[in-house]
Order: C-alpha cells, then sequence, then structure tokens
C-alpha cells in the first residue's frame, strides 16, 4: 500500500511537472504520410477479417500487408495486438525490430513496440528507456507513454526511476 502511495506520487509530480512542457506526441510512423489507396483496400479486408473474429485469417492478411509495408502503424499496431493476444511473442518481437528498422529506429516506432520487450523479457525496453531520457530535447509525452506502458505491466519501480531521473535532471527548468 506504501509502495501505491509512494507511486502515486511520483507519477503525479512528474505529470505537474510536464505540463505544458511537452511536445506533441506524433504517434506515427517516421515520415507524415497517407496511405495509398491500396493500402487501405488491404487494411480494411484485414480489419472485416479481425472483427469476423477470423483471427488467423486476420494475421495472415496483415502479415501479407507487412511483408511489403513494414513501415506502417496502421498495419503493425493490430498485427501486433493479434499476436500479443494469442501468444506469439517469438513473431511479435520480428515484427517489432523489422518495424523499428524500417522506421529508421525513429523514437515513436520503438514506444509502439516497447510492451512487446517487455512482455516478451526482452531488456531491449531498457534501451528504449535509455534512448529517451538521452535525448537532448525531451519529448515528455514519450516518457508518459513509458511510464503508462511499464505500470501496465507490472514494472512500478522501473517506473519510479524513470519519474526521478526527469526530476533530477540537472538542466530542468
Amino acid at each position: 500500500m506504501i509502495m501505491n502511495k509512494k507511486l502515486i506520487y511520483y507519477f503525479l509530480v512528474f505529470v505537474f511537472l510536464t505540463t505544458g512542457i511537452s511536445k506533441d506526441f506524433e504517434g506515427v510512423s517516421s515520415v507524415n504520410r497517407k496511405i495509398t489507396a491500396k493500402q487501405q483496400g488491404m487494411i480494411k479486408q484485414a480489419k472485416a477479417l479481425q472483427a469476423a473474429g477470423l483471427f488467423d485469417e486476420a494475421i495472415i492478411a496483415y502479415e501479407n500487408i507487412f511483408n511489403t509495408y513494414p513501415n506502417l502503424r496502421e498495419v503493425f499496431l493490430p498485427l501486433k495486438k493479434l499476436y500479443l493476444n494469442n501468444n506469439q511473442l517469438d513473431n511479435a518481437q520480428l515484427i517489432a525490430k523489422e518495424y523499428i528498422d524500417s522506421n529508421k529506429k525513429n523514437m515513436a516506432s520503438k514506444i509502439d513496440a516497447f510492451d512487446i520487450y517487455i512482455i516478451s523479457d526482452n531488456n531491449y525496453w531498457e534501451v528504449i528507456i535509455k534512448d529517451i531520457l538521452d535525448l537532448k530535447s525531451k519529448n515528455y509525452n514519450y516518457i508518459k507513454k513509458i511510464i503508462s506502458i511499464l505500470l501496465n505491466n507490472n514494472k512500478e519501480n522501473d517506473a519510479i526511476n524513470v519519474i526521478q531521473n526527469i526530476r533530477l535532471e540537472p538542466n530542468r527548468k
């Protein structure tokens, strides 16, 4: 109970300190691009399969699109969800790496894949946290997102460490 109160305290301090300072979270791949009509059609078909409960078929459809367009967030996120829901952690890690690489290792793509690494006990999630904290220009929305993911995955101590790292930053205004 004390740990929860302490965690809530740190989180509230973090939110108050970062309010009004953060940049908008892009939440998109490295390049703001429009999806072509062909891509939209393929994604629509995969979504229809998923909505119909045909998860194996949806996975195949999303994999086919992902193999051609590995940088599309609109394909990566539902495929990631399907893999995680079906406990296909190896496949999830494979697409996470390919997605991050195809997006030139930008932070938004790393955050999109962050929870895969936590769930699959791959320590690359710690590298992602370090990369985000080492940015010269802090994006506090990225930090808020990783804290949220950490808390959702029972990594309270790691979330507290991230908050303390930000609080103790020497150049913080």
